[in-house]
Formats: structure tokens, C-alpha cells, sequence
């Protein structure tokens, strides 16, 4: 009898977007703060995020389609995918948007916001592990 191949926990995109930055905010109505960054390979020139999840001791937490803030002046732009190059950012914030919502926005070329409305990362230790839509790992933080 032959045995089956080991599947990989890691993701194909493992670390070529990675967990850069943890803060459990505090202060002065300072937002917990995730940030994700684009170290993109030359095996991909960029990367779809939507559909992935992130990981953490609170929950599990879907990277949405975005409104495009970023051209206001195209009126009825529908949700994007979230595609991340290198250099690129995706920020997750536990409070909510300037809008007063949960909204996902692009606000800059580069950049993207996901308002998740709630805290999402366990105070004052944790690990956060960012999955591909096939839930594989791409990138893991403890903090």
C-alpha cells in the first residue's frame, strides 16, 4: 500500500503578506489595530484577500468585499475584492469607520480598511493567524 502525501498547513502565499503590526489600543478612543502588508514574491505579481480569514484568540474574522472610497466621484461602484500588492496594506480596526459603520473601505491606492465594529484580539497576549480561502496559513503574530 502507498501512503498519502502530507498536505501542507501552509498556504502557497505563505508569507508573501504577512501580520506586521499588533496594537490593543487604549487612550483616548484609540481603536485595536491589525496591520497586514504585501511582501509579494515574483510568484505572484498580487494577491486577491477576499474570502481569507483571520485567525485569533477571539475569533474568526472574514476579509470582506470593499467599498472603493478612493474615487467618491464614480457614483454606485460596486464591492471590490481586496487585491494586495507588494507594499500594499490592509488595516483592521476594532471600532467603526468614519461613516459610523462597519464598512470595509479602500481609502488610498495602496491601502484598505476593515472596520470589524468590535474587539477582535485578546488583551494583553495572543496569537493571530492569517488563512487563505482554502485555510491554509499565510502569516502568524504572537504578541
Amino acid at each position: 500500500t502507498s501512503t498519502p502525501p502530507v498536505q501542507s498547513t501552509k498556504s502557497e502565499y505563505y508569507k508573501e503578506v504577512t501580520i506586521e503590526f499588533v496594537s490593543l489600543g487604549g487612550g483616548l478612543n484609540q481603536p485595536m489595530v491589525l496591520s497586514l502588508e504585501g511582501k509579494n514574491s515574483s510568484a505572484h505579481e498580487g494577491i486577491v484577500l477576499t474570502g481569507w480569514t483571520l485567525v485569533t484568540n477571539e475569533g474568526k474574522y472574514s476579509v470582506p468585499k470593499v467599498a472603493n472610497l478612493y474615487s467618491p466621484s464614480v457614483p454606485g461602484v460596486p464591492p471590490e475584492d481586496i487585491y494586495l500588492r507588494a507594499g500594499g496594506e490592509v488595516n483592521f480596526y476594532s471600532g467603526k469607520n468614519q461613516q459610523g459603520n462597519q464598512q470595509a473601505i479602500r481609502s488610498a491606492l495602496g491601502e484598505w480598511q476593515i472596520w470589524l465594529g468590535q474587539d477582535f484580539l485578546a488583551s494583553p497576549h495572543g496569537a493571530v493567524v492569517l488563512r487563505d480561502s482554502k485555510g491554509k496559513t499565510v502569516s502568524e503574530y504572537k504578541y
